[in-house]
């Protein structure tokens, strides 16, 4: 994931994805939560 995070910053996929799936769990989660964000995050798609 380390090696994704540069890629992610300048392709910035979650301003034109519906969904993106992380293998990364957020500190905050305990196991078995699941966190989600409806997409796109930047507005409607042109």
């Amino acid at each position: 994931m380390r090696a994704e995070r540069p890629f992610f910053a300048a392709d910035k996929p979650w301003e034109r994805a519906d969904m993106i799936v992380s293998g990364e769990a957020f500190p905050e989660l305990t196991e078995g939560e699941i966190a989600w964000v409806d997409g796109p995050l930047s507005g409607p798609r042109e």
